[in-house]
């Protein structure tokens, strides 16, 4: 029930101003986004259980680009695929929850380019409270209770920068485009995730330049800015390969365990990932709806992952 809430929340916001002009400009964004298995009606929680996500994006300008500051708290919860586990013998995936604060900065170049890096602090294990967000979540909708939570992750205080890069290499016409490319590079090092991403965005209806689309957050601007259409609507697919190096989440914490009773496991060298989203935004909305499928994040994983993932951001000055 809770998806549909949700859902119906975003498509009613998203249809108020369905017949509106983009007339002002906004320099500021607000953002919730929502990833939840449930979302794909499973009726059951496991591996990447559910993530929130709360934005604040800023436009500015710097020596001519834009650029656009974010400020973000999420939380991430991670549990295995059994909900009653009486010993660690059941546990397939660790227990895990992560709460951090990030400060990210995103700057556009003319050649339909951006570059994005990010640092961010938080806090793995029982500070994270994913246990009692999992629990209120489940007994406010009626959900079955996990039982195993304590051989979860330890507590730990994680640091975590990230660098990213795009840029649109292929579309099909400049004027009014309908279809684009643009491959995405990232790369995290951190005490909780030392990674590298390797990913395309195929992009097929109407959208604008990366420097000015909801797809990477961009729908906001210091100064007017022409844009090519008064509304965003496209759907877009996204394949990426992944080398892992360290998850804490899994493998817990470099700076070793306060949990001696934690269960963990092994990362699997290479992780394969797509998205299959869909993006509508206009004046001051903008909603994201994903499918994600990903392959096995750790050696004793039982099975492949699905998961849902909604989007809502308010656009203001």
């Amino acid at each position: 029930m809770k998806e549909w809430i949700l859902l119906a929340g975003i498509l009613f916001c998203t249809n108020i101003t369905a017949q509106e002009q983009q007339k002002t400009k906004f320099s500021k964004e607000f953002s919730l986004v929502s990833d939840d298995d449930a979302y794909l009606l499973q009726r059951k929680d496991k591996y990447y259980t559910a993530g929130t996500f709360f934005t604040l994006n800023v436009a500015k300008e710097k020596k001519g680009r834009k650029k656009i500051i974010a400020y973000e708290l999420g939380q991430t919860i991670y549990t295995p695929l059994k909900p009653i586990n009486s010993s660690n013998n059941t546990i397939d995936r660790p227990f895990c929850g992560y709460l951090y604060l990030k400060y990210a900065e995103s700057i556009f170049t003319q050649k339909d380019a951006f570059i994005n890096y990010s640092i961010a602090l938080g806090t793995l294990g029982g500070y994270s409270y994913a246990e009692n967000t999992q629990l209120f979540v489940h007994q406010l909708f009626g959900l079955y209770h996990f039982t195993g939570w304590q051989y979860q992750i330890g507590n730990s205080a994680e640091l975590n920068s990230n660098i990213n890069y795009a840029q649109t290499i292929i579309v099909d016409n400049k004027e009014n485009p309908s279809f684009k490319i643009v491959p995405f590079i990232q790369l995290n090092l951190g005490t909780t995730f030392t990674n590298a991403r390797l990913g395309t965005y195929f992009c097929l209806g109407a959208f604008e330049k990366n420097s000015n689309s909801a797809l990477f957050n961009a729908g906001i601007n210091k100064k007017r800015i022409p844009t090519k259409r008064n509304h965003e609507l496209f759907f877009y697919f996204y394949p990426q390969l992944t080398m892992q190096g360290y998850d804490a989440t899994i493998q817990g914490s470099l700076s070793g365990n306060s949990n001696s009773h934690a269960v963990t496991s092994f990362t699997n060298p290479f992780m394969y990932q797509q998205n299959l989203g869909f993006v509508y935004a206009q004046n001051r909305w903008s909603t994201k709806i994903e499918f994600i499928y990903q392959t096995k994040e750790c050696s004793t994983q039982t099975l492949s992952q699905h998961y849902g993932s909604l989007k809502l951001s308010y656009r203001f000055n």
